[in-house]
C-alpha cells in the first residue's frame, strides 16, 4: 500500500512539474503588420527558460523577381517533447517593385520551402480566413527519432502574406486541437503600414494576460 501511495505521489509531482514547465501563451500583436496571434512568451524563470527559445527577426525571401521583405516570430520548445511554432509576415512586393499574386506566392513558397519534403502528405485544402485566401496542409517525414510532422497555413491578401507553421519532432502524430487553437487565434487588425512598403517593423510584443493553452506535446 505504501509503495502504491509512493508511486501515486511521484506521478502527481511529475504532472505538476511538467505542467509548470509549459510556456505561457499570450496575444502577440503587430499593428505595423496588421495581425494578432497567440504565441508562447519567453519563460520568466531562468531555470525553465532554457527549455524554450523565442526569437524574432527580419528576413528576406529571395525570389527571381527580387527579395520579399518579411518579419517572423518563432518559438521552439525543447523538453518535454520538441515542437515549434512560427508566424511569418511580409510584403508581396519585392525590393525590385515586382508584385506577386496570391497564387504565384503560394506556388513559389511551396516550391522553395518544401520541394522534395512532401514524403507523406496527410491533407491539403484551400481555405479563406477573414477574407484572406490561402492553403493549409500537413505532411510527415521520416520514421522514429528521425520523424517529424509539419502543419502549415498560408494566407495571402491585402498586399501581404502570412504563414503560420506548427512542427513536432520525433513523431508523426500531430496534436490536432492544439494546432487548431494556434491557427484560429490569428486575426487581422487595423494596420499602420501601407501594403507594399519595404519597411517591415517588429510587432508590439506581448499584450494582455497569460493564457495557459496547454501542453503542445500531447
Amino acid at each position: 500500500m505504501k509503495r502504491i501511495f509512493k508511486w501515486i505521489l511521484v506521478g502527481a509531482i511529475g504532472v505538476i512539474y511538467l505542467t509548470g514547465c509549459q510556456p505561457k501563451w499570450k496575444e502577440y500583436r503587430s499593428e505595423e503588420l496588421g495581425y494578432s496571434v497567440l504565441m508562447p512568451r519567453p519563460h520568466l524563470d531562468l531555470m525553465l527558460r532554457e527549455r524554450g527559445n523565442f526569437t524574432e527577426s527580419r528576413m528576406e525571401l529571395e525570389t527571381p523577381r527580387g527579395a520579399l521583405p518579411a518579419f517572423y516570430v518563432h518559438f521552439m520548445y525543447f523538453w518535454p517533447g520538441i515542437w515549434e511554432c512560427r508566424v511569418t509576415c511580409g510584403s508581396l512586393t519585392t525590393d525590385q517593385n515586382q508584385q506577386f499574386t496570391s497564387e504565384e506566392f503560394i506556388d513559389f513558397f511551396l516550391e522553395q520551402t518544401w520541394n522534395g519534403w512532401f514524403t507523406d502528405e496527410v491533407y491539403r485544402k484551400e481555405i479563406c480566413v477573414e477574407g484572406l485566401k490561402g492553403l493549409e496542409y500537413q505532411f510527415a517525414i521520416g520514421h522514429g527519432r528521425k520523424s517529424a510532422v509539419i502543419t502549415e497555413r498560408i494566407l495571402v491578401g491585402n498586399g501581404r502574406f502570412y504563414v503560420l507553421n506548427y512542427s513536432r519532432a520525433f513523431s508523426r502524430r500531430a496534436p490536432k486541437k492544439k494546432i487548431e487553437r494556434f491557427f484560429n487565434s490569428f486575426h487581422l487588425i487595423p494596420c499602420t503600414e501601407e501594403p507594399g512598403s519595404q519597411e517591415t517593423h517588429p510587432p508590439d510584443k506581448f499584450v494582455g494576460a497569460d493564457l495557459q493553452v496547454g501542453p503542445f506535446n500531447n
